[in-house]
């Protein structure tokens, strides 16, 4: 089969079919079960070079950064986790919740807030922490978030085993043809060469060099809870929780869907010991929408408290004829094609406004010169609230962002166009709630005839999210108690 009859969905059942076949959850190195934490790795690779660019693709045409900037900041960050002491996790105080907070924050009032956990810690009766990686290398600054620390010199030791070779994981042979034969099959179903044994010679070791620091933190800090944002990557964190038998509860971040490999295992044989023990969502439809690995009991809707504040905060405001792009990393070379392409057609009686994704905004001038070219708004990541543009903006078009399930709450009109992973909204799809459109004749026709469903945003963000997360985190202290 040619890249170009490859879609997400055939890539995703060959996927999981081949993690059945060859039994990779069962499989262990060191008395590891490895295929949990390369997986979402794994399937990214393989989506990446055989689906996204089947164009010209975004990721193909970003220069990396030079080494020797990267050398520099990283250097700046290890001095700074030395000098600052209080930004120290390892003399952190006794606290009852431990956030893993995400790095990449929005500036509002003056300050950088991650808007998934600040909203909660102000309003929260238990002593907190937080800690952060970084983002980028960038520490943002001021923060929004209270008695925040960073990860800083956990990389810096971890840089010093690797340093003196301390640590490293070795494979055996038995170990290396497992591995080899892996990459057979992922070679032989999608053209396509993995390195397998580096990937997981990397992986275990730097669970074997993390390991006891993320012990170390969780015996000062002594948390009731650990709360986090994007549990996949975090394995060797949530890892360090079991053997503390410290509850981990993960707050929804994104979209969830069949063929989010961080969430999704459908097979009766795919399970994740490295993952949460409980699952926060948006709302109802998110708990149907994948087979977690977890039971059904520990995943409950509670709402988003940002997403529910702006809502409330912009109610009055006026919708006007306006068009939004919501951009992606994956799918901004389609997408921005489209919107230029659109922008073109003399008798749209509509303002186009082009929100560019935090990932794209450093290079999208060189990466995407016909947006610039073009008569449109192009919007960097921090220039202007997107909850704003979704209150006054009549149409929403984008792929599979988390936006578009936001922006159908706020009402918009909205479209989906066709690109690599647009698969990832199916259910939208079929029921009616959005509408897939190929090019500018397409949309055209479609913005005349076709009006969108009227939905009930309930089901993708439930009200009342402070007052849900407040009791279902005061529930999960009382199990831990009571156990």
């Amino acid at each position: 089969m040619s890249n170009s009859e490859l879609t997400l969905k055939i890539m995703y059942e060959r996927f999981i079919q081949i993690e059945e076949d060859l039994s990779l959850f069962e499989l262990k190195i060191g008395k590891i079960p490895f295929w949990e934490r390369i997986r979402f790795n794994v399937f990214q690779t393989v989506f990446y070079e055989k689906i996204v660019p089947l164009e010209t693709g975004y990721e193909s045409r970003v220069a990396p950064q030079p080494k020797l900037i990267n050398y520099f900041v990283k250097a700046k960050n290890y001095l700074f986790s030395v000098v600052r002491l209080g930004k120290n996790p390892f003399l952190t105080r006794k606290k009852d919740l431990l956030f893993l907070s995400h790095p990449r924050r929005i500036l509002q009032n003056g300050k950088w807030w991650d808007v998934y956990t600040d909203p909660l810690i102000d309003k929260l009766d238990y002593s907190t922490v937080s800690i952060e990686g970084d983002f980028s290398f960038q520490y943002l600054s001021p923060p929004k978030t209270k008695n925040l620390k960073y990860f800083a010199l956990v990389d810096l030791i971890v840089e010093l085993k690797r340093f003196f070779k301390i640590g490293k994981t070795k494979l055996n042979s038995d170990d290396k043809e497992i591995l080899e034969r892996i990459a057979a099959e992922f070679e032989k179903n999608f053209e396509i060469k993995l390195d397998l044994i580096s990937l997981v010679i990397n992986v275990l070791t730097k669970r074997s060099r993390l390991l006891p620091l993320y012990l170390s933190i969780l015996k000062k800090i002594k948390p009731k809870i650990v709360i986090v944002i994007c549990s996949y990557g975090k394995e060797n964190f949530l890892e360090a929780c079991k053997i503390k038998k410290i509850p981990v509860l993960e707050l929804q971040h994104g979209v969830i869907t069949r063929y989010h490999v961080g969430y999704s295992y459908e097979k009766k044989s795919a399970k994740k010991q490295t993952f949460p023990d409980y699952l926060l969502s948006f709302g109802e439809f998110w708990k149907k929408t994948v087979t977690y690995p977890i039971d059904k009991s520990k995943i409950f809707s509670v709402g988003y408290p940002e997403w529910e504040r702006k809502k409330e905060e912009l109610k009055n405001v006026m919708k006007k004829k306006q068009i939004l792009f919501v951009s992606q990393k994956t799918i901004g070379f389609h997408l921005s094609k489209f919107a230029s392409n659109l922008s073109k057609l003399r008798d749209l009686n509509y303002k186009i406004v082009y929100k560019l994704h935090p990932s794209e905004c450093e290079d999208w001038r060189k990466n995407f010169p016909w947006l610039e070219e073009s008569n449109m708004e192009v919007i960097d990541f921090d220039k202007r609230d997107i909850y704003q543009l979704f209150a006054e903006s009549e149409i929403l078009i984008g792929v599979y962002s988390t936006a578009i399930f936001e922006g159908l709450s706020f009402g918009l009109r909205t479209f989906l166009y066709e690109a690599p992973g647009i698969e990832y909204m199916q259910q939208l799809l079929e029921e009616g709630i959005a509408t897939k459109i190929c090019n500018t004749e397409d949309f055209l026709e479609k913005i005349k005839k076709i009006k969108t469903k009227k939905l009930d945003s309930e089901q993708f963000f439930r009200r009342d999210s402070f007052e849900n997360i407040k009791d279902k985190i005061d529930d999960i202290i009382k199990i831990k108690q009571n156990s």
